[in-house]
């Protein structure tokens, strides 16, 4: 793991058994349909429950100033009470401020190394993602 990735920021104890089965669900490996090419999130995990009634902008603001993506990953009390453990994504432009236009959408832990890794090279956008979420605000995956 680099230290640039984008990280999951879990809002609980390290050992929290809920956080350590949606990091295995999110490092879980993702296949292309009818291709067979497996794809992993290149993330890195950081349990940070002081973290656990900050705003999404709070969030953008704790950041290290070294942190590179644009985005990043919060399991959050909402994540860990449903049962599909929708994620916030948080995505930013930042300024000097580092608090320019701040978006949210959730997303079940299988997309998140759709989102990652199309996200990371600029494949696509943050809205491209939000834009596809559900009648519940839930990126569930890209229409085939």
């Amino acid at each position: 793991m680099s230290e640039n990735n984008p990280l999951v920021i879990g809002c609980v104890e390290a050992d929290n058994p809920t956080w350590t089965k949606i990091q295995k669900l999110i490092s879980a490996p993702q296949f292309e349909p009818g291709s067979g090419i497996e794809f992993v999130a290149n993330v890195s995990f950081l349990a940070r429950p002081e973290y656990q009634k900050l705003t999404p902008q709070k969030v953008v603001e704790a950041l290290p100033e070294s942190y590179e993506p644009r985005f990043v990953f919060v399991v959050d009390s909402v994540t860990l009470q449903s049962e599909t453990h929708p994620i916030l994504v948080i995505g930013f432009e930042s300024d000097s401020e580092r608090s320019v236009d701040i978006r949210t959408f959730r997303a079940i832990p299988s997309t998140i190394q759709s989102i990652e890794n199309n996200l990371s090279i600029g494949n696509m956008d943050f809205q491209d993602f939000a834009n596809n979420t559900d009648s519940e605000g839930i990126f569930r995956g890209l229409p085939s």
